[in-house]
């Protein structure tokens, strides 16, 4: 994959679930690592299905919305994607440029918005909801989204959510972002060179990226401290929507991850014994849990 091309959340899912076919045929176990919640949601859940836009479709789009881009309008073209029939266009994120071209490219592919398709996710969410006679009941809720996994997917998905204490979370996250534009190949290195290349901001998926959005090309001590505070208020602001993001996702399992000799052992436990290989195949590793944790 080139540095100039772009990468969906589609292409994601197809990507994955060929691999993941392959591994399974293989006699093995797929386990799949990662932090982008949309991502993770369709390959668990499946691909909605929205039309993918032609070729000429997707360029009329982008010839329409291109001046009103260059000059920041956003809420014109919002207003424009409303016209067009999305009138939930308003709540996305400002300058969620993306997001925007994305709808007027569904509503012209197929004169309806993105809402009136099937989301394989909202299904599954709904028959949780509705099963969950006591949603103060923690175990009852766990059981109704283990029967209601089995129903509605088509793999059984174990999946674990690693938490810590916020102030520990935010304090590496700022100490992770100095490391990473300290030095001259830095992350810092890696915007100048698409910007080189003559990539336009915005224009794809790796100018897409935070950095490429918060950096802003100057080299003063006071524009460089300012860049990296933006950067790591970014990182965070990312993280504490992320963390809501899976709180509201009923099929994770959270461990803390600040305690590893406590919760990975029971984790792989559970995973090695229950559901992945047959005892005898994992036994050594399961003995050494047993002597080293109790």
């Amino acid at each position: 994959m080139y540095y100039s091309s772009d990468y969906s959340v589609g292409q994601f899912y197809d990507d994955a679930r060929q691999a993941t076919r392959c591994i399974l045929d293989n006699g093995r176990v797929p386990i799949v690592t990662g932090g982008t919640g949309l991502y993770l949601r369709w390959l668990i859940y499946g691909k909605p299905d929205v039309p993918k836009a032609s070729k000429e479709i997707a360029s009329e789009v982008s010839f329409e919305l291109a001046d009103l881009e260059r000059n920041g309008h956003w809420d014109a073209v919002v207003q424009l994607v409303i016209k067009a029939g999305d009138p939930k266009a308003q709540f996305l994120v400002a300058n969620d440029w993306y997001r925007l071209r994305r709808s007027l490219e569904i509503i012209k592919s197929s004169r309806s918005p993105p809402s009136a398709f099937k989301v394989p996710y909202d299904s599954f969410r709904k028959e949780c909801d509705s099963s969950v006679v006591d949603t103060n009941d923690i175990s009852s809720s766990a059981d109704v989204v283990e029967e209601v996994k089995s129903k509605e997917l088509d793999y059984d998905f174990i999946c674990f959510f690693l938490s810590n204490q916020r102030v520990d979370l935010y304090r590496s996250i700022d100490w992770r972002c100095e490391d990473m534009v300290s030095g001259t190949d830095g992350i810092l290195f890696e915007p100048r060179w698409l910007l080189d290349a003559g990539l336009i901001p915005n224009s794809n998926s790796a100018t897409r990226a935070i950095v490429c959005r918060e950096q802003g090309g100057s080299s003063s001590p006071r524009e460089f401290y300012n860049l990296l505070t933006e950067f790591q208020k970014a990182s965070r602001n990312f993280v504490k929507w992320q963390l809501t993001w899976f709180c509201n996702e009923h099929i994770y399992h959270w461990l803390d991850a600040s305690k590893p000799l406590v919760c990975s052992p029971i984790c792989f436990h559970y995973l090695l014994e229950m559901h992945f290989i047959r005892h005898e195949d994992c036994s050594d590793i399961l003995d050494w849990i047993q002597r080293t944790q109790g």
